[in-house]
């Protein structure tokens, strides 16, 4: 969006979940004259939780990114929201006592309660679902004959905890809002791989830009409904 002139300006943080909605907040920065800064870092949620990391560089690269982004957050007067992102493929070590999914939202919680000014709105986007290991090569044999083939069942797709939900219900509808797109990505049973002749996943976790171009009418009127909420118009 523009740098002067903005009628709001929030910030969108997280791991790839938020890189992969830049062409969507393109689109909604257009139309509503918004301002999205963007800050992700790969395989680095926004949490005051410890990650399970698979090596000692990526947990120094994170932990340095998360410390950052904190400093950054905690500035009065410099956003109106942030706009979260998580994946719900990366785990967090619990503490004694706690189970992986208690621990994934207290970290959710403390990160968003203690890092940013208590005026300024969480927006907690739900991960979209993951798509079958083989999906990309499904796509590519029966995409225009029967992609229904290359659907993965519901309850699979969506079987990962998503710690955002209690998340916003534990700090409460004052400082965050839930919005959850998973109804553009699933029917009753599936969700499926095309959707309108569009190919929803590039791999296992991610989404194709060319699909993430049609949700920006529905994504923005969504966030834009939860900064009403708030005050935000």
């Amino acid at each position: 969006g523009p740098p002067p002139g903005h009628d709001r300006h929030p910030r969108a943080v997280g791991v790839s979940p938020t890189r992969q909605l830049v062409p969507a907040f393109e689109a909604m920065a257009e139309k509503y004259n918004w301002r999205i800064d963007v800050a992700g870092h790969a395989g680095c949620n926004w949490t005051a939780a410890e990650l399970r990391r698979v090596s000692r560089d990526l947990e120094e690269h994170c932990r340095a990114w998360q410390a950052n982004l904190a400093a950054h957050l905690d500035r009065p007067a410099v956003f109106d929201a942030v706009i979260a992102s998580k994946a719900t493929s990366m785990e967090v070590v619990p503490e004694k006592g706690m189970t992986s999914e208690e621990a994934d939202v207290q970290g959710l919680v403390d990160a968003w309660t203690t890092q940013t000014p208590s005026d300024v709105p969480v927006i907690a986007l739900v991960d979209n679902p993951q798509a079958m290991e083989t999906n990309v090569q499904c796509v590519e044999r029966f995409g225009k004959t029967d992609p229904q083939r290359c659907a993965a069942p519901r309850d699979w797709a969506l079987g990962q905890f998503d710690g955002h939900r209690e998340a916003v219900a534990r700090v409460g509808a004052d400082k965050a809002s839930l919005v959850d797109m998973t109804e553009f990505y699933c029917d009753a049973t599936t969700c499926p791989s095309v959707i309108r002749g569009v190919m929803v996943y590039k791999n296992r976790t991610h989404l194709t830009d060319t699909y993430v171009r049609t949700l920006a009418p529905y994504l923005g009127r969504e966030i834009a409904a939860a900064l009403r909420t708030h005050g935000l118009r």
